[in-house]
């Protein structure tokens, strides 16, 4: 444990571990806002449901966009003719990466309901731009405006921390991360049955630009602002710089294998970007307003279940670009593992899984204290771990992909531990910013495992079924999961040096 800081229980009853040291920015009290959340707090439930679900719409945008669009990249990839539909995930983990500690860090400054606001508008751009688009860079460059959507979830748990009853706070902060159904079962379906329907891919963008627009006017309505501001400014140099560097080691591990492995364009890109990530991290240090406070992230508080969680995510990142396919595949070319469904099957496969994410999530918001943050995201490392090592050895039977990927659906409930685990290690100042260095964490972490899947599929084509569709060997699936599997489990080892989030009973009794 950090010498700087000690272990004290908040009003809500959970440990905190906050280094007082880490704050960068001095903070002012708006007295207005601060009025209106005091009158506030009295509100009956219904009121506090009402703004949970609310923010729902705009926090579950984040995994929507992976969670609807996973179903169906098969059709974008015979649509558009191109086998890069890694792409249609990775940009826009790349972009939330670079957007989300700008968004967030403007949320610390100016309000985070009014930085939630903005992002809903680029987001839904995002989706305008992939309604017309007519070809596939100008259906990623629209999937890059959609990144923004990252910031969705930080800057919303940072104003549930600012503004709502300790009552409702682990609780609304769970929920807001794991969903509801409406989000996380009935969009990736019903956007599944209107692409089946209508033969375009351009329908899901309909979806998700209706999600956001219904979500900004909710949010407008009904959501408080928070009363606290941070004096400071943002660093757009740094997000360029990371914007670069990040950008140059995927490109390079994505071209690899066409270009080659010793090729002087796949060696340059990919170190060259190592070097540019170096340099933003010494840029980062002697900045004085940084995009990412680096000493932040060498606090175990932070980068404990940062890191844990990341991995974790990253795995179950991998199998929603990995598994689509399998499924995807005509059992007749691929009696190993192919299913031949379309995309609204594959959306009814993912069904239990998306059930078992709500389960999670309110599992977390209630158990908080009786079990803990920490003990929250082993159990989820684990459940993650055994859905990739059980699609592992069993692929051959629908059934096998329902229970693989439910217990993938049930592991996420790491999403709902983790901002409750980083609002427990930070300052005020930088509630918003902090969950933003947890996107950009996880943007990078989940591009990588995207792109090295598309790498090792890449390696195992055995043929082309059309332009842009081609089919795998089952020993690449096989291969990429295996990864995938080690990577989980990697992250449930460090899941046990996270300090904060034990059970409240051994907090008191220590």
């Amino acid at each position: 444990m950090d010498s700087t800081s000690s272990p004290r229980l908040n009003d809500e009853g959970l440990e905190e571990i906050i280094d007082p040291s880490t704050r960068v920015d001095q903070v002012t009290v708006d007295p207005v806002q601060q009025a209106r959340i005091a009158e506030l707090q009295g509100r009956k439930s219904g009121f506090w449901i009402a703004v949970v679900l609310s923010l729902v719409l705009l926090s579950e945008q984040s995994a929507l966009s992976i969670t609807v669009f996973a179903p169906i990249l098969p059709q974008f990839a015979g649509e558009y003719q191109t086998a890069q539909i890694v792409w249609i995930l990775s940009v826009f983990t790349l972009s939330g990466a670079v957007l989300t500690p700008l968004l967030a860090k403007a949320g610390d400054i100016y309000g985070k309901k009014r930085a939630l606001m903005i992002t809903g508008v680029i987001a839904t751009i995002g989706a305008v731009i992939g309604i017309l688009a007519t070809d596939f860079v100008v259906l990623l460059i629209g999937r890059a405006f959609m990144g923004a959507a990252i910031a969705f979830a930080p800057l919303t748990f940072a104003l549930m921390r600012d503004t709502f009853p300790p009552r409702w706070r682990s609780l609304g902060i769970s929920i807001a991360t794991n969903g509801i159904g409406v989000v996380v079962i009935a969009g990736p379906l019903l956007a599944s049955v209107i692409v089946d329907s209508f033969g375009s891919t351009r329908a899901v963008f309909v979806l998700m630009a209706a999600i956001s627009v219904i979500g900004l006017v909710l949010v407008a309505m009904l959501v408080p602002e928070s009363p606290l501001r941070s004096k400071g400014s943002i660093d757009y140099v740094g997000g360029v710089v990371l914007a670069i560097g990040v950008l140059s080691v995927q490109l390079a591990l994505t071209q690899a294998r066409g270009w080659g492995y010793g090729d002087a364009r796949t060696l340059g890109l990919f170190f060259g970007g190592l070097i540019v990530l170096a340099l933003w991290i010494r840029q980062q240090r002697a900045a004085k307003e940084p995009l990412i406070n680096i000493k932040l992230l060498t606090r175990r508080p932070i980068w404990a279940p940062m890191l844990s969680c990341g991995l974790v995510t990253s795995a179950t990142a991998m199998g929603s670009y990995v598994v689509p396919q399998m499924l995807a595949t005509p059992a007749e070319a691929a009696p190993g593992y192919g299913q031949g469904l379309t995309s609204t099957a594959i959306a009814l496969v993912f069904a239990p899984a998306g059930l078992l994410v709500i389960v999670g999530g309110v599992f977390v918001g209630l158990t908080a204290r009786s079990i803990g943050f920490r003990t929250h995201v082993f159990i989820g490392a684990t459940l993650v771990t055994a859905h990739v090592i059980l699609l592992v050895f069993l692929h051959t039977e629908i059934w096998h992909y329902v229970l693989g990927y439910g217990l993938g659906g049930a592991g996420l409930l790491v999403l709902a531990a983790r901002p409750n685990l980083i609002l427990l290690a930070v300052p005020e100042d930088q509630r918003a910013v902090a969950n933003g260095i947890v996107g950009t964490g996880d943007g990078i972490l989940s591009g990588l495992m995207q792109q090295i899947s598309y790498v090792v599929l890449a390696g195992a084509v055995a043929m082309e079924l059309a332009p842009g569709v081609n089919l795998y060997q089952e020993s690449g699936f096989v291969t990429a999961l295996l990864v995938g599997a080690g990577v989980s489990a990697v992250g449930g080892l460090i899941a046990l040096a996270i300090p904060q989030g034990r059970p409240v009973r051994q907090t008191v009794s220590s």
